[in-house]
This record gives structure tokens, sequence and C-alpha cells, in this order.
């Protein structure tokens, strides 16, 4: 029922065109009413000059005729002014038995246009088929009685659509049909103008140009997809802006200390020039997981979470860095090998970096994981845990670079989470230090 409901609406472009047609069909039909109309009120009465004798004679006819008048008065009538008028006095007066001067008749406007065809039918016919004359509409006759008052018997038919009136009616529906289809034209057309708009603007100047969600459904999912790839765009070149401008300028200090080291000439200066440059490896390396994670492809399988954290964290403690590692049992989820490694030494080597130590500690719970590490550093506040995720956002930023960060370590985190259909918390420890939690989804993103 519901689809149903949703299918005939009226925002819905099949739908619009559904209500054209039938406007087209009603429209035709309108159409024929005036001549329904025409033909039914030029048929009712229909009068022979016999019944019409029969009515002034005071006989009963067949039919019953409604709104038939019989007025005695002394007053004369108008006098007869068409040809047909003339003719159907002369022939009743005939009928009679009395002169035509005695007999006085009003036509309505369509039946004054039948003289010629009366004028046909009694040479064709003769005198004795003047009951083949007939009165289609409105009519009045007077009778001059023998005491020299009037007989007047009239009668009022529904009105006649002549030919300029139906074309007037037909023209009126015609032009409401028009505006009716106008209306319903504007309501597709419009918001496809505002979304040509947009795009011409979007072209001319990368911001975001954001289009409003009218007109039929079809039309609305357009323009709701057009924000949505506009938004996008302005982020990502954005973020594509913001990159390089943080490489221009994170890599500006080691490029000096370089030109510094090789103007003096010291022997130590080549053991300083490959720390430079060991640092700037590092931070192209790091903004290139970034580039690839943001658009590169995951191969996710099923692998156990504990034993994955339990080899990074060994590989760490081997290059000499204090991180403790909390053994739980196997849990194993879907997920991307490479980037969950990758997020676990982004978590781990911020811990240390910035508190000194690191602990890992995995934990399942119904149909999630929880990845949390924790330091004992001086933590965070609630304006840098708002801003940590953001892409080049350091807490630090006088000591960042000194320290070979890049301000991509959590961004990266969250958007490793956001792949496997996960989330980053990160909070204050009440002890002290701060503590980053993962969690992720057992069966993968949804």
């Amino acid at each position: 029922m519901n689809k149903t409901v949703h299918s005939l609406r009226l925002n819905s472009i099949r739908s619009t065109l559904l209500i054209l047609l039938a406007l087209l069909i009603l429209a035709s039909a309108l159409l024929t009413v005036p001549l329904v109309i025409a033909s039914h009120t030029r048929n009712q009465p229909r009068l022979t000059l016999h019944e019409l004798v029969r009515l002034i004679e005071g006989r009963p006819l067949v039919m019953d005729i409604a709104d038939l008048e019989r007025v005695i008065t002394s007053s004369p009538p108008l006098a007869n002014t068409t040809a047909a008028e003339r003719i159907v006095a002369d022939q009743i007066g005939m009928a009679l038995g009395i002169e035509d001067q005695r007999v006085r008749v009003m036509l309505d406007e369509d039946d004054r246009e039948n003289g010629p065809e009366y004028e046909k039918r009694l040479a064709l016919y003769g005198e004795e088929e003047r009951s083949s004359l007939a009165i289609d509409g409105a009519f009045q006759v007077a009778v001059q009685r023998q005491d020299d008052r009037w007989l007047i018997i009239s009668h009022e038919s529904a009105p006649r659509l002549g030919y300029l009136r139906i074309l007037a009616l037909r023209v009126t529906l015609v032009g409401i049909l028009v505006l009716i289809c106008l209306w319903f034209a504007s309501r597709i057309v419009r918001p496809l103008q505002n979304l040509a708009g947009a795009a011409n603007r979007f072209a001319g100047s990368i911001e975001i140009n954001s289009i409003p969600l009218e007109g039929p459904d079809e039309v609305r999912t357009v323009a709701a997809a057009f924000n949505r790839m506009n938004e996008q765009i302005v982020a990502y070149l954005t973020e594509r802006t913001t990159m390089l401008l943080a490489i221009a300028h994170d890599l500006r200090m080691p490029l000096a200390r370089i030109r510094f080291q090789n103007a003096l000439g010291s022997p130590n200066a080549c053991t300083s020039i490959g720390r430079d440059i060991g640092q700037m490896e590092r931070m192209i390396g790091t903004m290139l997981q970034f580039a690839e994670g943001k658009g590169g492809r995951t191969e996710m399988d099923t692998l156990d979470l504990p034993s994955l954290a339990d080899a990074v964290v060994q590989n760490l403690i081997d290059s000499g860095s204090d991180v403790e590692f909390e053994q739980t049992a196997p849990i194993t989820l879907i997920g991307d090998q490479v980037l969950l490694k990758r997020m676990l030494e982004n978590l781990i080597d911020n811990a240390v970096k910035y508190g000194g130590s690191a602990r890992v500690v995995t934990e399942k719970e119904g149909s999630v994981v929880h990845v949390e590490v924790s330091d004992d550093g001086p933590g965070m506040t609630s304006e840098q845990i708002a801003w940590a995720c953001e892409p080049f956002y350091r807490a630090d930023s006088s000591r960042g670079s000194e320290r070979g960060g890049t301000g991509l370590g959590l961004t990266i985190v969250e958007m490793v989470a956001s792949v496997h259909g996960g989330s980053v918390n990160i909070q204050n420890r009440n002890t002290g230090g701060l503590a980053v939690r993962v969690t992720l989804p057992l069966h993968g993103k949804a």
C-alpha cells in the first residue's frame, strides 16, 4: 500500500506525466460536452407544425412539454420579422383556416435561420407535407381569437450553444489546460535549471554551491547527489591543498638545516644531513599513507586482532619503545590487515611520542571489539580533543615537526576505523594521560 501511495505522489515525474495524460483525456471529454449539450438541447422539444396546431387547439400531445405557458391577452404581440417566422405563421393559419395576419410567431435565433430549409421542404413536399416542418428550440405562437384577444403559447427551452459559444468554451478549456501543463512543467524545469546553474558556478569557482531540494522526487535525488558530490570535491581539494601547505612547511626546517650543515662543512655534517633526510622521508611516507588510505582499495579478510596487535607491539619493543600489551583470548574479525596494522602503529607511536609509554588492550563486547591505547602523558584539552582527528592538526604545533609528527596520526586512525564501520573515542584518563579507544564491528562494515 505504501509503495502504491509513493508511486502516485505528485513529487514524481512519472506521476506528473500520468496526471498530465489524465488532464488531456479529461479535456478531450470536456470539449465534447458543448456538442452534446447543443445536440441535446436542440432536440428538446422538437415540435412539428401538426403538434403545434394541436397545442393551439388545446388537444393533448404524446410528449409532455415542460415550461409551456398559455396566456390570453388583449395586447397584440410583435409581428413576424424573419422568413422562417412568416412561413410558420402562414402554415399555422392554413391549418387553422384563418388569415395569416391573425397568426404571429417568434422563434429563437437558430430556428430563424431555417427559413431557406422550410422553403425547400414546402417546394419539394407541397402544402400537404407541412407537418414535416419542425421547431427545435424556444418559441412563441400567438393566434387572434374571435373576440379579438390573443392566445399566446410560449415555451422557453434550455439555452442552446451557438458555434461561437462552443468555440469560446473550447478555447477557455484549452487555455486552462495549457496553464496547468505549464505549471507542472515548471515543477520539473525550474529545479533542473537550478542544477545546471549550480554546476556552472561550481566549474568556475571551487566552493560549496548547494542547491535547494525541490521539484519531483527524481530531481530531488539528483540535486541531493550533486550537493554531496560538491561537498566531497571541495573537501578533497581543500584537504589536498592543506597537505601541500603542510609538506612545504614541514620540509622547510630540515632543508634549512641541510643547507646550513653543508655550508659549514663540518665532519658531522653527513650524520646530521642523514638524520634530516630520514625525518623528511618519514613525513613524506606518512602523507603518502594518508593519501593512499583515502582513495585506496581495501582487502577484507578474517584475522585475529590480538595476534596482530601483539606483532606490532613486539616490533616497537624491539626498536626500544616502552610498550605493554595485555594478552587476551583470540578475537576474530573481518578487516584489512594492512590498514589495521597501520592504525595500531599510529596509535602506539603517538602514545610513546607524547606520553613516553603505551599500554595496549583489546576487548570483545558483543558484536564489536575495542582496541584501547593509553599513555601517562599530559593529556589534551577538550578543544584539542575535538580537533585531534583533523588532518595536519598538532596539539603542540611548536614542537610537532621536531618530533617528526605531521598531524596525520589520529587522522589515519579515524580513517581506518571509518573504513571498517567503526569509531574513535578520545578522552583523558582519571589517573592522568590520554586514552584512545577504537571500536570495530566483528563482521565488517554493514
